[in-house]
C-alpha cells in the first residue's frame, strides 16, 4: 500500500512540476509577443484608427454599447452557423491604460482552443455571462473583435487576422 502512496505523490509532482515549466513557456511567449511605450491621448488614438481601417465597415463581433461599472449592454453579432470558417493565427490586442502607456499584444489563435474559458476575458474584456467560441471568431474572420473604451478610461481593441 506503501508503495502505491509513493507512486501517486511522484506522479503529482511530477504532474504539477509539468504544469509550471508549460505555464512558464505560455506566459514568457506572450511576453515576448507585448510591447508596452509611452504614447499621449493622440498618439494612441491614431494607432486605434490605423487598426480599424484596415478591416471593413461592419460591426465588431463584440459591441460594448454602455460600458457601465456595473451593467454591461453586451452585443454579439454572430456569423450564421453555416458562414465558412476562416483559417486565423493571432488574436491581436491594443489598450491604452489613459495615463500613456500603449500596449501592444498577441496571442496564438489556437489557445482558444485550449479551454472553455472565454479568450476575451483572459484578455481583460469583461464579457460577463456572454460566451465567444473559437467558431463564432472563426466564422466571423479577420476583423475587429471588440473595441471599447473600459470603466476607469482608456481603450481596448482587440481582432484577429
Amino acid at each position: 500500500m506503501r508503495r502505491y502512496i509513493r507512486y501517486a505523490v511522484w506522479i503529482s509532482a511530477a504532474g504539477l512540476l509539468l504544469a509550471v515549466v508549460i505555464g512558464s513557456i505560455a506566459a514568457i511567449a506572450v511576453w515576448r509577443q507585448t510591447t508596452i511605450t509611452a504614447a499621449p491621448a493622440r498618439e494612441a488614438e491614431i494607432a486605434f484608427e490605423q487598426i480599424r481601417t484596415r478591416f471593413p465597415a461592419r460591426l465588431p463581433l463584440v459591441q460594448i454599447v454602455d460600458p457601465g461599472p456595473i451593467m454591461m449592454d453586451i452585443r454579439v453579432h454572430r456569423p450564421p452557423e453555416s458562414g465558412a470558417r476562416h483559417a486565423l493565427q493571432y488574436f491581436h490586442v491594443l489598450a491604452w491604460d489613459g495615463t500613456g502607456r500603449l500596449v501592444q499584444s498577441r496571442v496564438p489563435f489556437w489557445w482558444m482552443h485550449l479551454s472553455g474559458d472565454s479568450l476575451m476575458a483572459r484578455l481583460g474584456v469583461p464579457l460577463g455571462a456572454v460566451s465567444l467560441t473559437a467558431d463564432d471568431v472563426q466564422r466571423y474572420g479577420p476583423g475587429v473583435v471588440v473595441d471599447f473604451p473600459p470603466p476607469g478610461g482608456g481603450r481596448v481593441l482587440v481582432w484577429v487576422q
